[in-house]
């Protein structure tokens, strides 16, 4: 199996990474979470967050714009417009779209959305929620927050079927795995930078071989989570999607956990970047029911399923 992106696939790769690298620097202003509406303008503008749709495209494309988007500091919608919306509906839904799974509750992004996708029982809606009054909610993780001001009537949505329901579970968990690898890659980054410039012991702290080893292990998780979404994105099968949900939130605690001690005190003020990659993935790891229930999800397509 050839596991290296085609030319093309570079290309795409690329050209999502020179959009994020724009803002010159990064976002120090104190606050949880960093948005940045000319960045999504950029990445809406440019067709990147269309390529599932695009013909000699497909999932796996979609998935390298959301994984690379997700290396920006800036929380940027990608997941749900990117992938999971066209691989559920069959075509690109005008986002930024929420994922929900109960309207009742503060969702990721849902301040500046135009459509939610929302698990109700057996089946799902897609609701359009332009003209549904929303209220921002402060939250210390680094994604913008809200909630609806008063609970929407999903009857006004388009109602999904039970296939299709199955098929938002399968690649909102793509779409976990995937934000989830970019983040732990930039904060990994970003730390192994600092431990090289930051002297300690007369020493920079990155020739501490302690330091050295545990840094290797998160590269080998944030790597880890990166091959099984690709993977799951490729297979397109729940399985493969429940199993890179389960191994990326189960990989988050460690490396949140190291990246923050290795950047010491600095590490926990928010004048700190790297809280922009840390408190996104803490936010993911409890997703959908966080590590346990992608693990019930896996077991149930591995064994369950395929003895029935």
């Amino acid at each position: 199996m050839n596991l290296q992106p085609t030319s093309d696939q570079n290309a795409l790769i690329d050209a999502v990474e020179q959009i994020i690298a724009k803002p010159r620097e990064l976002p120090r202003d104190g606050k949880h979470f960093a948005y940045s509406e000319e960045l999504d303008a950029m990445l809406r503008g440019g067709g990147f967050l269309n390529v599932a749709c695009e013909e000699g495209m497909g999932p796996l494309d979609a998935a390298l714009v959301v994984e690379t988007a997700s290396k920006s500091p800036f929380a940027l919608e990608t997941a749900a417009s990117t992938l999971v919306a066209p691989m559920v509906i069959g075509e690109a839904v005008e986002g930024p779209v929420v994922l929900m799974r109960d309207v009742r509750q503060a969702a990721r992004f849902l301040p500046m959305a135009k459509a939610a996708l929302v698990l109700d029982g057996d089946s799902a809606v897609l609701l359009d929620v332009r003209d549904l009054a929303r209220a921002p909610v402060e939250s210390l993780m680094a994604y913008p927050m809200g909630r609806f001001v008063e609970t929407p009537d999903l009857t006004r949505g388009q109602r999904l079927s039970p296939d299709q329901r199955d098929k938002l579970l399968m690649w909102w968990r793509v779409g976990i795995a995937l934000e989830a690898s970019g983040a732990m890659q930039a904060a990994v980054h970003f730390t192994a930078d600092y431990v090289t410039t930051r002297r300690q012991f007369g020493r920079p702290l990155g020739s501490l071989q302690a330091i050295q080893h545990r840094l290797a292990e998160c590269t080998t998780r944030a790597q880890g989570t990166r091959w099984l979404a690709r993977e799951a994105a490729w297979k397109g099968d729940a399985a493969s999607a429940a199993l890179a949900a389960t191994y990326a939130q189960r990989a988050i605690r460690p490396i949140v956990h190291d990246m923050h001690q290795f950047n010491g005190a600095l590490g926990i003020t928010l004048e700190h970047p790297l809280h922009y990659w840390t408190y996104r993935l803490t936010a993911l790891q409890a997703e959908l029911g966080g590590p346990s229930a992608q693990a019930l999800a896996a077991a149930h397509e591995l064994w369950l399923r395929k003895s029935a």
